[in-house]
């Protein structure tokens, strides 16, 4: 049907100059098939492949990131723990070897101290000050009580309140001023001297 119609064209569309040399053929029209079609779902699915891995990894990290956390957290509590416990052991090790607590000890073991020091000058070879030999006696006058040993630490629950009721304070006692809250902020507790 093409081809019918390009021959019924052909004459209107030459010119006319004289000869039928002069005169043009004209290619009758067909139909050419375009080149391969892309299709975009390739495409599509792709990106949203890209798009569920990136969503996953993120999450994996974030999982492994919390678990991280989680871990650095109880190893920081352990540290605190492990801290306090060594400061504890400390304390104990230093109120054994107190000097009054050495005393005792040697006490406990039937040594007595001497009523005289003396002390060797080592460059000299002499003896300074007037040793005397102990002799087993009295008991030896401690000027500081020994400390106590005991590492547990006593909550106020635990201590027993000894102020009978009948000794009340001569003056009364002031009670704080309310503070204004501006905001409805809490102001900090007021920190102890120590000592």
């Amino acid at each position: 049907m093409s081809q019918q119609l390009a021959e019924s064209f052909a004459p209107l569309a030459t010119p006319e100059t004289g000869g039928e040399s002069s005169k043009q053929v004209r290619t009758p029209l067909s139909l050419v098939s375009a080149g391969p079609v892309r299709r975009r779902i390739p495409f599509a699915v792709f990106s949203m492949t890209a798009l569920v891995g990136a969503l996953v990894t993120v999450l994996m990290l974030n999982i492994s990131v919390s678990s991280s956390q989680y871990e650095l957290v109880d190893l920081r509590n352990q540290q605190i723990a492990l801290n306090q416990e060594n400061q504890a052991l400390t304390q104990q090790m230093e109120d054994l070897q107190a000097p009054q607590n050495l005393a005792a000890e040697a006490r406990e073991l039937g040594m007595v101290a001497s009523p005289g020091f003396g002390s060797v000058d080592v460059d000299s070879m002499k003896i300074a000050g007037t040793p005397e030999a102990a002799t087993k006696g009295g008991d030896p006058l401690a000027l500081i009580a020994a400390p106590d040993v005991s590492t547990a630490v006593a909550s106020a629950a635990e201590v027993p309140a000894e102020t009978p009721a009948a000794e009340e304070p001569a003056s009364p006692v002031e009670q704080p001023q309310a503070v204004e809250l501006n905001g409805g902020s809490i102001p900090a507790p007021q920190q102890g001297t120590g000592g």
